[in-house]
């Protein structure tokens, strides 16, 4: 069976998505693959560091999405550097936090995670392991992301997005010692 790949879910070869919790990937190939007694054609997607398949059927499930454009992304970037939101004290409120953040996979709401967590360690100090884990994959999820979309290298998306943090940092430190003096 030949497969047109614009037929499919309005992603074509070639094409980079986001995949909420993979990362960003590149369309390389249609497969066709019998799993179970079931034909099923998957897009094979090459990740930063592996290959993953998607079966085309489930590509508008809500894991996917394509690059946002540059324009909707740097709404992203600058909430990076606006005022933290103190994260809730409750472990498990936190992780419930974290766990919509992966699966919304919008990169505002991932900037704003990324900023409240950063926060949240320069006050408390290292995060216990699960949120050091995804912190990290909502970081390069994000990067990779700001990478490509403004035709940037990784380190220089993570210079960026640090120099973002610390004006937050700065801007708050501000605001706390206007409100002591005043």
């Amino acid at each position: 069976m030949n497969v047109m790949v614009q037929d499919l879910q309005n992603f074509e070869l070639g094409d980079y998505i986001v995949h909420c919790h993979h990362g960003v990937g590149r369309i390389e190939a249609v497969e066709r693959k019998n799993l179970g007694g079931k034909d099923t054609n998957y897009f094979r997607i090459e990740m930063a560091d592996s290959m993953i398949w998607i079966p085309i059927e489930v590509m508008d499930s809500g894991q996917l999405r394509p690059l946002v454009e540059k324009v909707a992304f740097q709404e992203a970037i600058d909430s990076l550097s606006k005022k933290s939101v103190e994260m809730n004290a409750n472990m498990n409120l936190r992780k419930l936090r974290i766990n919509e953040v992966i699966d919304d996979n919008e990169p505002v709401a991932t900037a704003q995670l990324i900023r409240d967590m950063w926060a949240r360690q320069q006050i408390k100090g290292t995060p216990n392991e699960t949120e050091r884990r995804a912190y990290r994959a909502l970081s390069d999820r994000l990067l990779q992301e700001w990478a490509l979309c403004m035709e940037i290298n990784i380190q220089q998306a993570r210079d960026l997005m640090e120099r973002s943090l610390h004006d937050g940092k700065n801007k708050m430190t501000k605001e706390k010692t206007k409100s002591h003096v005043g």
